[in-house]
Protein backbone atom coordinates (compact mmCIF):
# COMPACT_ATOMS: atom_id res chain seq x y z
CA UNK A 1 0.00 0.00 0.00
CA UNK A 2 1.78 3.34 -0.96
CA UNK A 3 -0.55 7.13 -0.11
CA UNK A 4 1.52 9.89 -2.00
CA UNK A 5 1.42 13.27 -1.43
CA UNK A 6 2.05 16.02 -4.22
CA UNK A 7 5.24 18.22 -4.50
CA UNK A 8 3.52 20.94 -2.26
CA UNK A 9 3.95 22.13 1.23
CA UNK A 10 3.00 19.56 3.28
CA UNK A 11 3.60 18.61 6.69
CA UNK A 12 2.85 15.03 7.61
CA UNK A 13 2.79 13.37 11.11
CA UNK A 14 5.31 11.41 11.37
CA UNK A 15 3.48 8.40 13.60
CA UNK A 16 1.10 5.97 11.84
CA UNK A 17 -1.15 3.81 14.88
CA UNK A 18 -2.35 0.27 13.83
CA UNK A 19 -0.40 0.11 10.27
CA UNK A 20 2.83 -1.50 9.43
CA UNK A 21 3.83 1.74 7.67
CA UNK A 22 5.72 4.08 8.04
CA UNK A 23 6.93 7.96 6.71
CA UNK A 24 9.54 7.48 3.58
CA UNK A 25 10.99 11.37 2.57
CA UNK A 26 13.10 11.22 -1.48
CA UNK A 27 15.71 13.44 -0.79
CA UNK A 28 17.97 15.40 -3.96
CA UNK A 29 21.70 15.63 -3.94
CA UNK A 30 21.50 18.14 -1.51
CA UNK A 31 19.41 16.53 1.21
CA UNK A 32 16.37 18.54 1.06
CA UNK A 33 12.95 16.63 0.55
CA UNK A 34 11.11 16.82 -2.88
CA UNK A 35 8.56 14.29 -1.80
CA UNK A 36 7.01 12.75 0.89
CA UNK A 37 5.10 9.01 0.96
CA UNK A 38 3.42 6.72 3.55
CA UNK A 39 3.83 3.46 2.55
CA UNK A 40 5.12 -0.26 3.62
CA UNK A 41 9.05 -1.03 4.21
CA UNK A 42 8.86 -4.10 2.45
CA UNK A 43 7.12 -1.51 -0.60
CA UNK A 44 10.28 0.40 0.05
CA UNK A 45 12.47 -2.32 -0.14
CA UNK A 46 12.29 -2.76 -4.12
CA UNK A 47 11.97 -0.94 -7.19
CA UNK A 48 8.66 -0.45 -7.99
CA UNK A 49 6.18 2.26 -10.38
CA UNK A 50 5.68 4.26 -7.24
CA UNK A 51 9.57 4.24 -6.24
CA UNK A 52 12.05 3.67 -8.79
CA UNK A 53 15.41 4.29 -6.67
CA UNK A 54 14.99 3.39 -3.36
CA UNK A 55 18.33 4.71 -2.19
CA UNK A 56 17.09 8.16 -2.48
CA UNK A 57 14.09 7.49 0.14
CA UNK A 58 15.32 8.04 3.96
CA UNK A 59 12.90 6.78 6.81
CA UNK A 60 11.30 9.77 8.74
CA UNK A 61 11.44 7.98 12.57
CA UNK A 62 10.04 9.78 15.66
CA UNK A 63 13.46 10.64 16.99
CA UNK A 64 14.95 12.05 13.35
CA UNK A 65 11.59 14.25 13.15
CA UNK A 66 12.39 15.99 16.75
CA UNK A 67 9.90 16.88 19.36
CA UNK A 68 7.35 18.36 16.74
CA UNK A 69 7.46 14.60 14.60
CA UNK A 70 6.85 16.43 11.62
CA UNK A 71 8.84 16.29 8.34
CA UNK A 72 7.54 18.65 4.86
CA UNK A 73 8.43 19.17 1.59
CA UNK A 74 11.37 21.80 1.66
CA UNK A 75 12.92 20.38 4.83
CA UNK A 76 16.88 19.25 5.15
CA UNK A 77 17.76 16.02 6.41
CA UNK A 78 21.12 16.08 8.33
CA UNK A 79 22.23 12.64 7.81
CA UNK A 80 25.47 12.41 10.46
CA UNK A 81 23.01 13.77 13.17
CA UNK A 82 19.89 12.15 11.81
CA UNK A 83 17.97 15.05 12.16
CA UNK A 84 15.84 17.23 10.34
CA UNK A 85 15.87 20.97 9.69
CA UNK A 86 12.31 22.38 8.37
CA UNK A 87 12.12 25.17 5.38
CA UNK A 88 13.64 28.37 5.90
CA UNK A 89 10.29 30.15 6.43
CA UNK A 90 11.62 33.78 5.95
CA UNK A 91 14.69 34.94 4.02
CA UNK A 92 15.58 37.08 7.07
CA UNK A 93 15.26 34.17 9.39
CA UNK A 94 18.65 32.57 10.65
CA UNK A 95 19.56 28.66 12.70
CA UNK A 96 19.22 29.31 16.49
CA UNK A 97 22.33 27.47 18.51
CA UNK A 98 20.91 24.09 18.35
CA UNK A 99 20.69 24.61 14.20
CA UNK A 100 17.86 22.81 14.19
CA UNK A 101 15.03 25.86 14.62
CA UNK A 102 14.99 29.27 12.69
CA UNK A 103 14.13 32.47 14.40
CA UNK A 104 13.52 35.93 12.93
CA UNK A 105 16.31 38.47 13.37
CA UNK A 106 13.79 40.28 16.01
CA UNK A 107 12.19 38.59 19.10
CA UNK A 108 8.83 37.61 19.50
CA UNK A 109 7.35 39.94 22.03
CA UNK A 110 6.31 38.93 25.49
CA UNK A 111 3.05 38.66 24.74
CA UNK A 112 2.97 36.29 21.86
CA UNK A 113 1.81 33.47 23.63
CA UNK A 114 -1.33 35.51 24.56
CA UNK A 115 -1.74 37.13 21.48
CA UNK A 116 -1.81 36.45 17.78
CA UNK A 117 1.22 37.79 16.07
CA UNK A 118 2.78 37.30 12.73
CA UNK A 119 5.81 38.13 10.83
CA UNK A 120 6.19 40.95 8.54
CA UNK A 121 9.45 40.48 6.43
CA UNK A 122 9.02 43.27 4.66
CA UNK A 123 9.08 45.74 7.99
CA UNK A 124 11.20 43.01 9.98
CA UNK A 125 8.81 43.00 12.91
CA UNK A 126 6.12 41.03 14.53
CA UNK A 127 2.25 42.13 13.94
CA UNK A 128 -0.20 41.81 16.21
CA UNK A 129 -3.28 40.90 14.19
CA UNK A 130 -6.80 41.82 14.96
Amino acid sequence: MLIQFGHTHLILQAHWIGYNMGVYARLNANNIVEECIVASAEFMSKPSRGVSNPSEWVEVTDVAAGASGTVSIGSEYKPDEDVWVAHKPWESWVLDDTGLDWKAPVDKPADFQDKPYAWNEEKQIWEEQT
